[in-house]
């Protein structure tokens, strides 16, 4: 007993994130329930719609660089605010 493959089949012409094209079409599906991920393959295996699913909620490149500088301003800011009442201190003595 082989797989058989039918339905829609997504490939980007332009070079794309590789979840991009899944996290597209589960925002689409959240709108109109006719529309059902049931299996796919990612990466030559095949995975269930629990898998599709951790596969969509991927952040983009952009996003995901985002919260990285996020993260990175907030240690910039508390060492700022850390440096600054050292020198203060250094003032006063």
């Amino acid at each position: 007993m082989g797989l058989q493959a039918t339905g829609l089949q997504i490939r980007p012409e332009t070079p794309t994130p590789p979840y991009s094209p899944l996290h597209s079409i589960s925002e689409f599906a959240k709108s109109h329930e006719a529309l059902q991920l049931k299996a796919g393959i990612v990466e030559g295996k095949v995975v269930d719609s629990n898998e599709l699913g951790k596969y969509a909620a991927i952040p983009s490149r952009e996003g995901l660089l985002t919260m990285l500088a996020g993260g990175l301003i907030g240690t910039v800011k508390d060492l700022s605010i850390c440096l600054d009442l050292y020198s203060k201190e250094k003032e006063e003595n």
